[in-house]
């Protein structure tokens, strides 16, 4: 039996078999190798390439978060050299919120007075009074405007108030009361003062106080005309020119009348011309004698502003004096109502010893 072997000869074995050239050498083989070697060359170095510009990048990016640390250390730094100067300064702040808090703030608010009247009427030994015990000097007539404050009254506000060095810091407020007194001149030439005064002073006190405030006008006279007469010096001093100039200012609101104080000074002389009156009837006496001549404040002074009271000022004999409290309570009455109570304005009089109310009655209401 026969059997046939198929020719499975390998066509690299045939042609190594056929050809001197060695088959390593064959283009058959080369031109694969070449190419893959050429191929595999290509995407080494496009490989390679790809790998540099992605070094090069991430490179950059480390450069840069690199800066950005450097960056964040620096402000880190300057954020804790700025806390902690915040944390001195805080600590120098409460120190010092503490201190405000413990102090108090004083205010200080004066209710202008007015003195008016002829000369040697009075007008310089009431404030003589006012002023006394720790100023004792003589002084002569007043011969041209002088002005003074005269403490009445201090409280401390129930609440406490804002400091004014720090809104967010409350602190006790003391306030002191006053009265600022204008000693004008006796001679009627000079009223043109009392008018420009009573304005600005007016205006200043509202605009301190908040308050619908006014001046004081404390009108004397001389108690022994109600027996002797009324001089001429009198009738020359209140005079119609002076009231009607007044009056304007009244009636436009540039001049707040708070208060009319009526005085009977020397009521020591006319006890001596009608001896064996009372004072009761004295003072009607007086009323009756001189109302007609300041008659023209019916028509500026709300009858509830207006009183009278008598005085004996005696400036060589300031202890033989009495009175002058009473018109000093009288004239401070609607500064410390307003600012302190009526409870503390009642306090401002010597037991028993306030002014009478007689001649309001003659008085229109008027606002």
């Amino acid at each position: 039996m026969t059997i046939h072997v198929p020719d499975v000869t390998h066509p690299l074995l045939n042609l190594a078999a056929s050809s001197s050239t060695p088959w390593y050498l064959s283009n058959e083989l080369i031109g694969p190798v070449v190419g893959a070697l050429v191929g595999a060359a290509l995407t080494f170095f496009l490989a390679r390439g790809g790998l540099n510009r992605e070094n090069s990048l991430l490179k950059t990016r480390a450069d840069n978060l690199q800066s950005e640390r450097d960056k964040a250390r620096s402000e880190l730094r300057a954020a804790r050299a700025e806390v902690g100067a915040l944390r001195k300064v805080e600590t120098k702040y409460t120190e010092v919120k503490k201190i405000l808090g413990d102090s108090s703030v004083v205010k200080d608010y004066d209710q202008p007075v007015l003195l008016l009247g002829p000369r040697n009427v009075g007008k310089t030994s009431l404030v003589t009074q006012w002023h006394a015990p720790w100023n004792s000097d003589t002084l002569e007539s007043t011969r041209r405007l002088l002005t003074s404050t005269v403490p009445v009254f201090d409280y401390t506000q129930p609440d406490a108030a804002p400091h004014f060095a720090d809104a967010d810091v409350l602190t006790k407020v003391h306030v002191h009361l006053k009265v600022k007194v204008h000693d004008f001149p006796g001679e009627p030439h000079l009223q043109h003062e009392v008018a420009k005064v009573a304005r600005s002073e007016t205006k200043r006190l509202r605009e301190e106080t908040r308050k619908a405030l006014g001046v004081v006008l404390v009108c004397m006279f001389d108690a022994e005309e109600a027996a002797t007469g009324v001089s001429s010096e009198t009738k020359r001093y209140y005079n119609g020119e002076f009231f009607s100039h007044l009056r304007g200012f009244v009636i436009n609101e540039a001049i707040g009348i708070e208060r009319l104080v009526v005085v009977f000074n020397k009521f020591d002389l006319l006890r001596a011309k009608m001896p064996g009156q009372p004072d009761d009837a004295l003072i009607n006496e007086c009323i009756t004698t001189f109302d007609p001549i300041i008659e023209p404040f019916h028509y500026m002074c709300n009858s509830e502003r207006v009183c009278e009271t008598i005085t004996v000022l005696d400036r060589d004999k300031l202890r033989l004096s009495q009175g002058a409290s009473v018109v000093l309570g009288e004239a401070a009455r609607g500064l410390v109502t307003t600012m302190a109570g009526p409870t503390s304005a009642a306090g401002l009089f010597p037991e028993g010893s306030q002014a009478t109310r007689r001649m309001a009655a003659r008085y229109p209401r008027v606002s």
